[in-house]
């Protein structure tokens, strides 16, 4: 099925949407992402809310997966909303954030090789009154958790349920994510882009494509990278979008803001010249030293 292919082509660093409204497609597709992690010798974390604990493993054990010894060993863990996003009894979006490489950390230091995340992200959903308190501030959540995955030790699914959200809704919220798929999605899906840290030279690798679909993504990481990336590393940050395949205006203009907005000098190299001409009309104060092939 698509989406299982599409599963199958995640690796750690990316950060995807996933929008669905099959039961029975879900647990199928989650019972692949779950097995591809154990093969891996990925910790995986699935932070539920729709599905009690029981019913879960009990459902991936149905479809192949080794439930019993993957959770005696550690290496599955299953949490409630409860337990992870809502801990506190509202959507801390601070914490939520620094605890990932927290999570990360625990996996190396017990011997796995990655983190794999998947996120029940269903307690957001519903009227404006009755959410969870902070919930409104979900997408700005999805947009700067990419700060973290770009350090490639960590993936994660989010489940969005279309039955749950509008239409609207999940436009928003998949912006934030630089790939969203759905479960009718076509054959040759991948995650639309794949942002991942670099240490030599200090910056950002961007691959695949920037649009609608992923704006937020793409604008968040990179108004974050003085943050994210060290200082006692360089004071020079290297956006390479060598392998960036299409790029749009706001796209475009994230970029631009990127070199020429933050405290450290950043520069973009491998620019296409179609880039290079995009950049030029959306941003024509760029100093052209900031811009290589």
């Amino acid at each position: 099925m698509a989406e299982q292919e599409a599963i199958d082509r995640l690796e750690l660093g990316d950060h995807v949407c996933w929008s669905f409204d099959d039961d029975q497609r879900f647990l199928r597709s989650m019972s692949r992402y779950v097995m591809a992690g154990l093969r891996a010798r990925h910790r995986i974390l699935y932070y539920g809310h729709a599905w009690p604990a029981e019913a879960l493993l009990a459902a991936f054990e149905s479809h192949g997966v080794p439930t019993g010894d993957a959770v005696a060993s550690g290496q599955l863990v299953v949490r409630s909303s409860t337990e992870t996003y809502l801990r506190t009894g509202e959507f801390d979006v601070a914490s939520t954030i620094d605890a990932w490489p927290l999570e990360a950390q625990r996996a190396r230091d017990a011997g796995w090789t990655g983190l794999r995340v998947v996120g029940d992200m269903a307690w957001a959903a519903g009227p404006g009154a009755a959410r969870i308190p902070g919930s409104e501030r979900l997408v700005e959540y999805e947009g700067q958790v990419n700060q973290v995955f770009a350090h490639a030790e960590a993936m994660a699914v989010c489940l969005y349920d279309r039955r749950l959200y509008t239409s609207a809704e999940l436009a928003t919220v998949g912006s934030a994510h630089p790939g969203t798929l759905l479960d009718r999605g076509a054959d040759e899906w991948s995650p639309l882009l794949r942002m991942r840290y670099t240490d030599d030279p200090l910056g950002v690798r961007l691959a695949g494509e920037s649009d609608l679909s992923n704006r937020d993504a793409l604008r968040t990481l990179l108004a974050g990278l003085d943050r994210r990336l060290p200082a006692d590393k360089g004071r020079r940050l290297v956006i390479d979008v060598s392998a960036l395949t299409f790029v749009d205006a706001a796209g475009a203009l994230a970029l631009a803001d990127a070199v020429r907005g933050g405290s450290r000098e950043a520069v973009l190299t491998g620019c296409s010249p179609a880039l290079r001409r995009l950049l030029d009309m959306v941003a024509p104060g760029i100093p052209h030293s900031a811009v290589a092939n």
